[in-house]
């Protein structure tokens, strides 16, 4: 467990970045720097004495911001205002992240939370993609985020050399978990609230999940495998799902009919990773059929749900 370390973490407003600081508050003294739009996660972080820092990714003005840290774990990233910008997303996330390790170039590790969205994508979305596979992706929900991802891990790599900085780049997978949002919360909503679920054809999207308890607990194992040049890991679990699977699961545990219309078009496609590395480092993750019957349980108490079989 980390203790009596300076640890910054950008992007600390998002579900993943800010469990991660809550998860280290208590033994060190952790920093968050973000926009902070929204006073009351601002005021979350403050009561378990995080100390927050107003910033913009992209903005190469860090008043304010200490630049002695132990560990940073950077999580900022601009998706849906340069959905369409490829030069803005380049600009704001590649150029920003490169500020931010010039910034904070004296520390002894960087983690840089990127994406399988950086992955090109392949005839058979259920392929496990390896770290050194090809890049390059347009994402339906916001095209220029792959493209982004790509542009920063490149930058991240390049001053990873450059300031002889420990670096690990960890492409995150679909998170989800007690307290989270995202796809299969999305989807669940949906059932509780009887709208028709849009679901893509069976073996057309599938998804590498990842639970936010393993991403919590798997950031010091990570921040120890940085290195130079940096390290690139799939930060993804053991298992990965048919998206049209996982709707199904979750409607049999919770009891539930919900109207499936099927769409070739619909889906996350979020990808598949190969976990072969990452179990190397960190362990064995979560098993995800469990972990979603007792996410279910604990985001919606008032209802009743299945063992799993």
């Amino acid at each position: 467990m980390l203790k009596g370390r300076k640890i910054l973490i950008t992007g600390a407003t998002g579900e993943v970045a800010r469990a991660i600081a809550e998860s280290l508050a208590a033994a060190n003294e952790v920093w968050a720097a973000a926009r902070f739009t929204n006073a009351a996660l601002r005021q979350r972080l403050e009561a378990q004495k995080i100390r927050t820092c107003t910033w913009t990714l992209g903005d190469d003005d860090f008043t304010g911001l200490p630049d002695d840290f132990d560990h940073v774990i950077h999580a900022a990233c601009n998706i849906f205002p340069v959905a369409n910008d490829y030069d803005a997303s380049i600009r704001d996330n590649a150029e920003g992240t490169g500020l931010l390790m010039t910034h904070v170039r004296r520390a002894k590790s960087f983690l840089y939370v990127s994406s399988l969205a950086a992955y090109s994508e392949v005839p058979d979305n259920g392929t496990p993609r390896k770290e050194t596979d090809p890049q390059g992706c347009h994402q339906r929900f916001a095209p220029s985020y792959g493209i982004g991802k790509t542009a920063t891990e490149a930058v991240v790599r390049t001053l990873a050399r450059i300031h002889r900085l420990p670096t690990l780049i960890g492409r995150l997978g679909m998170n989800y978990g007690i307290g989270c949002s995202g796809a299969p919360d999305f989807y669940f909503r949906d059932m509780m609230a009887g709208k028709p679920i849009v679901v893509p054809p069976r073996g057309v999207s599938y998804c590498s999940l990842v639970h936010n308890s393993d991403v919590v607990e798997w950031v010091e194992p990570l921040l120890a495998a940085a290195s130079v040049p940096a390290n690139i890991v799939n930060w993804t679990g053991d298992d990965w799902v048919d998206e049209r699977e996982m709707v199904e699961f979750m409607a049999r545990i919770a009891r539930l009919s919900p109207k499936l219309v099927e769409d070739p078009k619909a889906g996350y496609y979020g990808g598949v990773a190969d976990p072969t590395k990452r179990r190397a480092i960190t362990g064995p993750a979560r098993p995800w059929k469990q972990s979603f019957l007792e996410m279910l349980r604990a985001n919606y108490p008032d209802h009743v749900f299945v063992d799993v079989d």
